[in-house]
């Protein structure tokens, strides 16, 4: 197998254009999972994961000033609390922080 090195500057072009798209997904990944990771514990700590899950009829509506935002049912909240989640354990790692490091250095984390 070759190393970068050795590829053709076509070739060389070709993944950094690639890369180009890719490293700042570094920032973008490490800031979302540590904000998912931060909600999701709020929601804990505050006692409102307790009472979307005690729920069980209506909807939950939009108080957010998020223009086009619908009512949610407590599923969609619970829901939307899990994906945070899952979030913030899949990519939350510290794996895959020094990835992001590496990918788009700390300044574009912060």
């Amino acid at each position: 197998m070759p190393s970068y090195d050795d590829l053709t500057p076509a070739e060389q072009a070709t993944i950094d254009a690639c890369m180009l798209l890719v490293r700042p997904t570094g920032g973008s990944f490490a800031r979302s999972s540590a904000k998912a990771k931060l909600i999701g514990q709020d929601s804990v700590v505050s006692g409102a994961a307790a009472l979307i899950a005690s729920l069980d009829s209506g909807t939950v509506p939009n108080k957010t000033n998020l223009a086009g935002a619908l009512p949610m049912s407590p599923a969609n909240c619970q829901t939307m609390l899990a994906q945070l989640d899952a979030i913030a354990s899949t990519y939350g790692t510290d794996a895959n922080t020094e990835i992001y490091i590496r990918a788009a250095g700390v300044n574009a984390i912060l």
